[in-house]
């Protein structure tokens, strides 16, 4: 907690002295209230969400949150086609087999660095007596 006060600190220190500070109180100065009611609800959902996103990665680690935003991103997207019709191209098409032989590639890797480490654990330990 005092670390992050401390980044808090100095990034308003940062924000002040170089102006950004005062600009941003003079946009929402002259904007509606309802814009600025906005723009605040915006940003509390953003940290809450950003808050939600470190608890799985510390619960659950890094590569089941991973796999749930990545998820959750197809999902969206697929969505937004189906909601809002849009033309699918090549590009779409393309980058849909760029990354599923990307994924199966990498998956294919991790099982063969898995294996050589289980095999060179299994060589190690037949040489100590």
């Amino acid at each position: 907690r005092k670390k992050n006060r401390a980044t808090a600190a100095s990034l308003f220190c940062v924000c002040a002295v170089s102006d950004e500070l005062f600009q941003g109180f003079y946009f929402f100065w002259n904007q509606s209230l309802l814009l600025c009611f906005k723009q605040f609800v915006a940003l509390y959902l953003t940290a809450m969400s950003q808050r939600l996103v470190l608890s799985l990665n510390q619960v659950y680690g890094a590569t089941s949150t991973s796999l749930l935003l990545t998820v959750r991103k197809v999902s969206s997207f697929v969505m937004s086609v189906l909601v809002f019709p849009k033309p699918f191209n090549f590009g779409h098409a393309f980058g849909a087999v760029d990354v599923a032989l990307f994924a199966l590639l990498l998956q294919n890797h991790i099982q063969k660095k898995k294996k050589a480490k289980a095999k060179w654990k299994i060589n190690s330990m037949r040489y100590v007596k």
